[in-house]
């Protein structure tokens, strides 16, 4: 799926777990080695570039579908993370900038305010009126005072209401360029999904012949078959 650019941001922080045990999966094989020193599966060293990669990039719990957003751990890339600051805490932006303003201003009781018709705009009450400097634009005179605009506040109402979809535009191109990083390493992620699979099933068998009382049959080259109190495994658990 990684190589057909199908995998979704879940399916890569699976993968991300799976690396990330790796190295504890293969003491614990190496520790069931048998006589011979050999180990009943050999579990391949990850790529280490590639793990570290998922381990900074991707979110702790990353969403089923990359259309979602929310794939990438903050600070992964600076231009995501203010497009997602801006998003999520866009009424925070706008109070840093009213708190300047009224700083820079001198008028206290300025407001940055919102209705759907205007957007953002800033609110002078009229006993204030001649503080308020020339960069801002009158937009709306009312009984009590102006409304005004400023670039800035045009600025950051634009990139507020773009930002989301911007951040989730962004986070897709990301995502498939790291498939596509992914998918160099196809070869070793095969490989270790390969090995795997043979510990799955060992695993499966040792924990039912633990429970069940199974003993491992001793191979050789005679070519005969000698079953000693042999019971089928289906019809038993039946």
């Amino acid at each position: 799926r990684v190589v057909l650019a199908a995998a979704t941001p879940r399916e890569i922080g699976a993968l991300r777990a799976t690396l990330e045990i790796l190295p504890e999966l293969g003491g614990a094989a190496r520790a069931l080695a048998g006589p011979g020193g050999e180990p009943p599966v050999a579990v391949p060293a990850r790529p280490a570039d590639l793990a570290d990669t998922l381990v900074r990039a991707i979110a702790d719990d990353p969403p089923p579908h990359a259309r979602e957003g929310g794939i990438f751990r903050r600070g992964w890339n600076a231009e995501l993370d203010d497009l997602v600051e801006l998003s999520t805490s866009g009424r925070d932006a706008i109070s840093r900038m009213e708190a300047e303003e009224r700083e820079k201003t001198g008028i206290g009781s300025l407001k940055i305010r919102y209705n759907k018709v205007f957007g953002w705009f800033i609110e002078v009450t009229r006993a204030n009126l001649h503080l308020v400097p020339d960069r801002y634009t009158r937009k709306q005179t009312l009984a009590g005072g102006e409304r005004y605009l400023t670039q800035e506040l045009k600025d950051l109402e634009a990139r507020i209401l773009s930002a989301d979809e911007k951040s989730r535009a962004l986070q897709a191109s990301m995502f498939q360029d790291l498939l596509a990083e992914i998918a160099r390493h196809e070869a070793a992620i095969r490989e270790i999904g390969a090995t795997l699979a043979s510990l799955d099933a060992l695993a499966a068998l040792a924990h039912a012949a633990g429970r069940r009382g199974w003993v491992r049959p001793r191979v050789e080259a005679s070519g005969r078959m000698r079953i000693v109190a042999g019971r089928h495994p289906v019809v038993e658990a039946f």
